[in-house]
């Protein structure tokens, strides 16, 4: 940044509309800005930093404060600064916020703070005002102006305080500051973000692998805390008892299954104990039942032997009713073959016409035999193309792959030569427009002097006639001021000669005719001086005109000296102007040629590097060429497969040339198999069982004609027979002694006869077995008590109770064991996980604690990468620092040991008398100072190679060199001001704010600051 111009209006203690022209103090590299304490030298500073930033140098200062309380009402509190950055030219216009008169009424109103800032590039700072501000680039919102400024300049308004502004003790804080402070001013300046970001994604990686083993150990406690363990120990331990724990509850059961087996074998003797004794009570009984039917068994014997008697009637009776059933058989017989007779002859004819209709078509379904026998042929051929179609599908894939190798690579080709063209048009474009920049740019060189020329000539020719009028009101000033010196020196002459007379009368009175006067030493006093009443009076007006005198000299010499400086300016502004050329055209004229070529410059953008484009525009080329290989490669082999895919789909078709298209599929020709089969099966089962119905039919027919003339002529003979067989029937009941009425009482039981008898013999018998039984029953319990089945039931059914709860108890204990066993396991897997992860994340949280800064060096990568940054600020600091202390003091990085803050950025000097290092704090009050400068110099130095956008072409630097003084005797402030001037002469201006009388004889040119009771002034001294 490099001042150009600043207008002050009733700032600080400036009243008026002053102007500080830095353009002159920059031409002279090194320039001072001077004036007695107080006078408002740093109210310049104030300005420059409030127009850039919209605050004073100083922090926390109400923007409010910054008014001249000099100011009348109806003038507001504005600042204008005019500053270039390379070729760049910007104005901000600036007024804080203010109370001013209504425009209407009486009273005040409230201003608010408000900013614009303007491209004033190729425009004369002098002329710029309110109808001609420049173009606009932001205005009134704070916000966008200020943000707009900060990327012009690159740095805060902290940062313009630490490297262009170097105040009064701000850079000695800068020198004894620790680590943290300087980390924030340095990250400021210098652009570390990325080893911030790298620290950040370690720390970032570090922290997942520490949530990940902290996760995993949390659920390893959380399984051994739901198991009810405080750790692995104890989970072991668990194990441990519940192994034991299984042992016991084993020896239980085993316990229970014997005294359960020995209540199951009591059980099972006493219920055979008792089954004896249910046996005896259950022969007694039987033997009772069937003593009791005796009576009932008499009958029995009556009937039986009434039974044996109808038995011989029986023969007759049965050939009688035989007869009789064969009469009715026969009839019903009869008509139930006539009846089958008609029913088999209309089935034979039925069945008969149903075979007819078959057998028609029979030639139908021989087709369809035919047409079977070639589906299989088909099925066959079908089969037989299976290698043809794997072949086809095969050959399909490998063309679609080809095909879509090909669309990609033809992709790849349009791109590559749309970008070939690209890089071929840019660079046709840039080889034109450079010819164009070339030539545009020595016209704008040429138009810049004829521009700086006639600048020059017309600024000059202003600066004639101001200065003329300067010149003749310095003059007339002076003239002023010389009439009023020798009234002043006349007043003196006669107060003083008053006072002498005022003397003389005093010392008249104290003469005494024969001693010796006190003035001459004379013995004889002829004429004594008068009067000496009024001592006091003459004295007052001898030191009021003695005061008027040394006010009017000193109205004088100033007066003399700006009138000495208006005709010293007056005449160079003359010479300078007769030593121009007057130019051929008006500087409005060359300007709007200018801003014209500028423009054309502008729109045809910054040089590009056409080795760059030419060596694009090669690669591209070779990548079209590549590409087009790659496309003529796919190509081919896309046509390859697509060969390969013809030739086995024509071999595939050859092979299924004999087959139908719509039987080609298996499935199809399948079903077509299935249905021509189903439906021939069909027919000749159809036709098989028609042709046995109708034979079945005749047969049948034929039968049942016979049986139907067979059944006429055995019932007349049934008839007759039965006839024959009722009178025999009759003639037996007479011999047997029965009547037909008794027979039939009788006949019922004829069939029971045996079961009567053996019912009868089992009785006997069941009363002869009862009766043994009850003998023997009686034997089996003789002796022996009846058993308590119920209590011993009980015992039986409480062992298998305890055993069943001895076996629950022995599977739960299993299950104890089983669990935890599976829960040591796992937790086991999870912690071998977890170690493995700690392993394998070691060196990643390793490298993240060093980055971090948490090593015992407390350094972390921003620190370290600002550190070496810093190094570079010390190696610049220490080339200036060594001229200006005869190469006694260097500055050096403190190993910092103490305390837990951040470290890495502390500051010691190298002390060459001593051979070691100390604090910073140890320095005198000059060799802070000389310190303090270096390190800003060295700071700035280092700030403007590393950072681009910030550009440091002029800086200032206030006070200091008081604390020179004293080391005046050893050169100190004659190095220290050397120095300035090498820096001012190698790379920019440097401003020096200073009350120090030597250091304004090292710089005689720069600006006076003079105050006065209305306001302090400004003057330029060149």
């Amino acid at each position: 940044m490099k001042p150009l111009y600043l207008v002050i209006q009733a700032f600080g203690p400036f009243a008026g509309r002053h102007v500080v022209d830095f353009r002159h103090a920059l031409d002279c590299g090194l320039f001072g800005i001077y004036g007695s304490t107080g006078s408002g030298k740093s109210s310049i500073f104030n300005a420059m930093t409030f127009a850039l930033f919209g605050e004073a140098v100083k922090e926390k200062v109400d923007n409010a404060t910054l008014r001249s309380h000099h100011a009348a009402p109806d003038v507001p509190t504005l600042v204008e600064f005019v500053f270039a950055m390379g070729d760049r030219q910007y104005r901000v216009v600036r007024s804080p916020e203010q109370e001013r008169p209504k425009k209407s009424g009486s009273g005040m109103t409230s201003e608010p703070h408000r900013a614009w800032l303007f491209d004033v590039t190729g425009k004369d700072p002098a002329d710029l005002d309110d109808q001609n501000p420049g173009s606009k680039i932001a205005e009134r919102k704070l916000g966008e102006v200020n943000s707009a400024i900060q990327d012009l300049l690159g740095y805060k308004a902290e940062q313009f305080r630490q490297i262009v502004l170097l105040p009064q003790g701000r850079f000695e804080t800068f020198l004894t500051a620790d680590t943290s402070q300087r980390m924030g001013i340095l990250r400021e300046l210098f652009d570390v973000s990325l080893y911030r970001s790298i620290t950040d994604r370690m720390k970032e990686r570090a922290d997942n692998a520490e949530k990940e083993v902290r996760r995993e150990r949390d659920i390893c406690e959380g399984l051994l805390q739901s198991g009810g363990f405080a750790g692995m120990d104890a989970l072991a331990t668990g194990i441990e008892e519940a192994r034991k724990t299984v042992e016991l509850k084993q020896e239980e059961l085993t316990a229970c299954k014997a005294q359960g087996a020995a209540a199951f074998a009591a059980l099972q003797t006493a219920v055979q104990q008792d089954k004896s004794f249910q046996q005896y009570a259950a022969a007694i009984t039987a033997l009772n039942g069937l003593q009791q039917k005796a009576d009932e068994f008499a009958v029995k014997r009556e009937r039986v032997s009434d039974a044996r008697k109808a038995q011989t009637l029986v023969a007759f009776d049965d050939q009688v009713r035989l007869e009789r059933k064969g009469v009715a058989d026969l009839a019903q017989a009869l008509a139930k073959a006539r009846a089958l007779r008609s029913a088999a002859e209309k089935n034979h004819a039925d069945r008969e016409k149903a075979h007819a209709l078959l057998a028609e078509r029979k030639d139908e379904f021989e087709q369809k035999r035919a047409r079977e026998r070639d589906l299989l042929k088909h099925r066959e051929t079908l089969l037989g193309t299976t290698a043809h179609r794997g072949e086809l599908t095969g050959a399909i894939a490998a063309f679609d792959a080809a095909n879509a190798t090909l669309e990609a690579r033809t992709r790849a080709a349009t791109r590559a030569r749309d970008e070939a063209q690209k890089c071929q048009t840019a660079l046709d474009a840039e080889r034109g427009n450079q010819v164009q920049r070339a030539g545009l740019r020595a016209s704008i060189a040429s138009l810049n002097a004829d521009l700086t020329a006639a600048l020059t000539f017309e600024k000059k020719s202003r600066e004639i006639a101001l200065t003329q009028a300067e010149l003749a009101k310095r003059t007339g000033t002076f003239n002023l001021v010389a009439q009023s010196l020798e009234a002043a020196k006349a007043a003196m002459t006669e107060a003083e000669a008053a006072l002498f007379r005022n003397h003389a009368a005093l010392l008249a009175g104290r003469l005494t005719d024969g001693e010796p006067c006190l003035v001459c030493g004379s013995l004889h006093h002829p004429l004594p001086a008068e009067g000496g009443g009024e001592s006091e009076r003459v004295a007052a007006d001898y030191e009021g005109a003695r005061e008027k005198l040394r006010v009017g000299r000193d109205h004088y010499d100033r007066a003399s000296v700006a009138r000495a400086t208006a005709e010293a300016h007056h005449a160079q502004i003359a010479r300078d102007l007769a030593e121009l050329k007057a130019p051929a055209q008006a500087s409005t004229q060359v300007r709007d040629t200018l801003q014209a070529a500028e423009a054309n410059l502008k729109k045809l953008g910054v040089d590009r590097d056409l080795l760059g484009l030419e060596a694009a525009v090669g690669t591209a080329q070779a990548a079209v060429a590549k590409t087009d290989a790659d496309v003529e490669a796919a190509r081919r082999a896309r046509d390859a497969a697509d060969t390969c895919k013809a030739l086995a789909n024509q071999r595939l078709e050859q092979a299924l040339a004999s087959i139908p298209a719509d039987l080609r599929d298996s499935a199809a020709l399948g079903r077509a198999i299935d249905e021509a089969r189903r439906a021939i099966q069909q027919y000749d089962a159809a036709l098989k069982t028609a042709e046995e119905a109708k034979d079945k039919a005749k047969e049948a027919f034929i039968a049942a004609d016979r049986d139907a003339t067979n059944a006429e002529s055995n019932l007349a003979e049934a008839r007759r027979k039965l006839s024959a067989a009722q009178g025999t029937f009759d003639k037996a009941c007479a011999a047997a002694g029965l009547s037909p009425e008794a027979y039939q009482a009788s006949k019922p039981f004829i069939a029971s006869i045996e079961a009567l008898e053996q019912d009868i013999w089992r009785y006997a018998t069941a009363v002869d077995i009862a009766s043994e039984d009850v003998r023997k029953a009686e034997e089996a319990t003789m002796d022996l008590d009846r058993p308590d089945i119920d209590a011993l039931k009980k015992a039986h059914d409480d062992a298998e109770q305890a055993q069943k709860r001895a076996d629950e108890a022995c599977h739960d204990a299993r299950h104890v064991l089983e669990t935890r066993e599976k829960l040591q396991k796992d937790v086991t897997a999870r912690l071998c996980h977890v170690d493995k992860v700690e392993a394998e994340t070691a060196p990643v949280r390793e490298l993240a604690r060093y980055m971090s800064g948490k090593d015992g060096a407390k350094v972390d990568l921003e620190t370290f990468a600002i550190g070496a940054m810093f190094d570079r600020v010390l190696e610049a600091a220490n080339a200036r620092m060594r001229p200006m202390t005869a190469n006694r003091y260097t500055l050096v990085r403190e190993a910092e040991t103490k305390g837990a803050g951040r470290k890495g950025l502390g500051l010691c000097v190298d002390d060459i008398y001593t051979g070691r290092t100390r604090p910073t704090s140890t320095l005198s009050g000059g060799e802070t100072f000389i310190a303090a400068l270096a390190l800003a110099l060295g700071l700035s130095d280092v700030v403007e190679s590393t950072n681009g956008a910030i550009r440091l072409d002029t800086i200032f630097i206030d006070e200091g060199f008081g604390s020179l003084d004293a080391d005046n005797d050893s050169g100190t402030l004659d190095r220290v001001l050397t120095a300035l001037h090498n820096l001012a002469g190698q790379t920019r201006a440097v401003g020096v704010i200073s009350h120090v009388p030597l250091v304004r004889q090292h710089i005689p040119n720069g600006f006076e600051i003079v105050p006065a009771a209305n306001g302090s002034m400004i003057e330029a001294r060149f």
